[in-house]
């Protein structure tokens, strides 16, 4: 028997406890808010991962979960490959959004393509290799974090450190509905703007009107203005409030930003041009301020997140699993890892639809078929990575 048709066995064998796990997982609600409910997933997690004789490095937060390091067979003189998903979800518990169910071909629950599933794939794939005799041959390190949803606040670092030290990482994230595998993402931030004029009855207006609601339109006009589709900049102004009645001129407005590039050069081109934008006023008697937060640079389309992906097409063929590139417009937690010049794949995990939402679910038959995928891949880039006298990177 093959090395393929022996992981194809062991998945087969596994299945009802990937299931098991699975709807563990999805049944705890953790909200990344909830930081009990967060960390009880990392307790599952680190109970699966202590099986498989990893150690785990625990980096402690007081409000949101902790973010949980696993390291194995560090000292091969190899850097290690990397793993990477996160334990939050976006479902408070007061949503009611609370059900694990299954029918023939579909699971539906909180969390379970976004990114419950990914999770469990991650783990029984190591299992998997365990079983194989070859998981103690090869260096891995796993980050499971807990904030992701929020823009990684308290992980982003902890994510960049790992991948800075590893050799190329696979996310876990959920595969396209076409089987896509991502290798690339458009970089993202949000701002925060804010517009102060002054306050006065709109009936006795002399001159010069130092309105922050007309002021602030100047320069909604001039931020729309910016979007460049063909290069691939979005900006967009989602959200704005202002004055408090049709008498009175408003003496504050402000609006919230969502920005979004597909390079680094194009990150600072627009960055700038906003600053611009709100240093400058056109009405008088006005000033503005601005914040730029949740920092995700760009997932460039690179040579080596494709070589990494022409890999894994390959154990994809072997395996009769249909896999295509994509280029997603969403953000995640590759995006840090891609800042670091670390070849990374994204979309490994389970596939399905509707995350984000109480329709979420996941394909049954996409469980089985991206563990292998990705047991078959790490075992797969690891044999590339240390062949003997092989001089080549991904």
């Amino acid at each position: 028997m093959n090395i393929t048709d022996k992981i194809l066995k062991l998945i087969e064998e596994d299945e009802q406890e990937m299931l098991a796990l699975l709807k563990k997982m999805v049944l705890i609600n953790s909200y990344t808010y909830n930081k009990k409910g967060v960390d009880l997933v990392g307790d599952t997690v680190k109970d699966q991962m202590e099986r498989l004789d990893f150690t785990v490095e625990i980096h402690e937060n007081d409000n949101l979960g902790n973010n949980l390091v696993f390291y194995k067979n560090n000292n091969t003189g190899f850097k290690p490959i990397m793993l990477c998903g996160h334990t939050d979800t976006v479902f408070p518990e007061t949503l009611g959004f609370n059900s694990c169910r299954e029918d023939k071909d579909f699971i539906y629950g909180p969390g379970v393509i976004d990114m419950k599933g990914g999770l469990v794939v991650g783990i029984f794939a190591l299992r998997i290799l365990k079983k194989l005799g070859v998981l103690n041959d090869i260096p891995i390190i796993f980050v499971f974090n807990s904030d992701e949803e929020i823009g990684s606040p308290s992980s982003k670092q902890i994510i960049m450190d790992v991948a800075k030290k590893s050799s190329f990482a696979y996310v876990l994230e959920c595969g396209g509905l076409n089987g896509d595998i991502v290798t690339g993402r458009k970089g993202k931030i949000s701002a925060n703007i804010e517009v102060e004029g002054k306050a006065s009855h709109a009936a006795f207006i002399k001159g010069s009107k130092p309105s922050a609601i007309l002021e602030m339109a100047d320069k909604i006009i001039s931020l729309e203005s910016l979007n460049n589709f063909e290069d691939g900049v979005t900006v967009n102004v989602g959200t704005v409030k202002g004055g408090v009645g049709p008498n009175t001129v408003p003496e504050y407005a402000a609006a919230s930003v969502d920005i979004r590039f597909a390079t680094e050069k194009e990150e600072n081109d627009t960055i700038e041009k906003i600053e611009n934008i709100c240093n400058h006023s056109n009405t008088q008697g006005t000033k503005t301020k601005y914040k730029f937060f949740s920092f995700r640079p760009p997932m460039e389309q690179n040579k080596k997140n494709r070589q990494l992906f022409d890999l894994i097409k390959k154990e994809s063929d072997k395996l009769h699993i249909k896999v295509t590139e994509e280029y997603r417009y969403g953000v995640s937690d590759a995006n840090f890892i891609s800042k670091m010049k670390t070849a990374v794949v994204d979309g490994m995990g389970p596939i399905g639809d509707d995350d984000h939402s109480k329709r979420e679910y996941m394909m049954k038959s996409s469980f089985r078929e991206r563990t292998a995928l990705l047991a078959s891949s790490i075992l797969s880039s690891w044999r590339y990575l240390s062949a003997p006298g092989n001089t080549k990177q991904i």
